[in-house]
């Protein structure tokens, strides 16, 4: 990571460095510049998000029982404690794809129109600046989109798909119009 090529040789990094970009920068307005604890206590907001976050999941797939069991798997699991300072493509990417399918299932309970196409428009855009940091997050997306396939048809997984690939599109086309402008 010294090198200063780094990101030509690995430019699927690019996406993670433009993610901490953003807490970088909030924090230079207010004249810190230790960006390894900027950084380090980024992803350990993420990772806490990623952990409430598949509580309420599962509290919400199983009940209260099922949430607070979730949690305790995670406060027994060492790598809760020790994912904080290590802030690759792996740890930035964890929330997206935990947020994506959350905002699925509110997705699948909305009632009206208007906010099923709200929910619908924040997980695609949720799997799209996921797939930014780690293109893996893709993976919900396509899990979702077969989920919806099986269980609501194939005009509601080619909808959902669409917005998926729509959002996916803007976003490489925006990092990429940014980093090689």
């Amino acid at each position: 990571t010294c090198d200063p090529a780094y990101f030509y040789y690995f430019p699927n990094n690019l996406g993670g460095m433009a993610f901490l970009y953003l807490p970088f920068k909030l924090a230079s307005w207010f004249g810190i510049t230790d960006y390894y604890a900027i950084a380090m206590v980024f992803n350990g907001l993420l990772a806490t998000a990623t952990v409430l976050l598949t509580v309420l999941i599962g509290k919400t797939l199983w009940g209260a029982k099922a949430g607070a069991l979730v949690l305790a798997l995670f406060l027994l699991s060492p790598p809760t404690y020790t994912i904080a300072p290590v802030f690759y493509t792996d740890s930035l990417s964890l929330v997206f794809p935990v947020l994506a399918f959350y905002l699925y299932l509110q997705y699948r309970k909305s009632a009206g129109p208007r906010k099923k196409l709200l929910f619908a428009a924040l997980l695609c855009a949720t799997a799209a600046a996921g797939m930014l940091v780690k293109f893996t997050v893709v993976i919900v997306l396509i899990a979702i989109v077969i989920y919806e396939l099986c269980s609501k048809g194939i005009k509601s997984a080619l909808a959902l798909a669409a917005c998926g690939g729509l959002m996916a599109g803007l976003a490489f086309a925006g990092l990429n119009s940014y980093f090689y402008a």
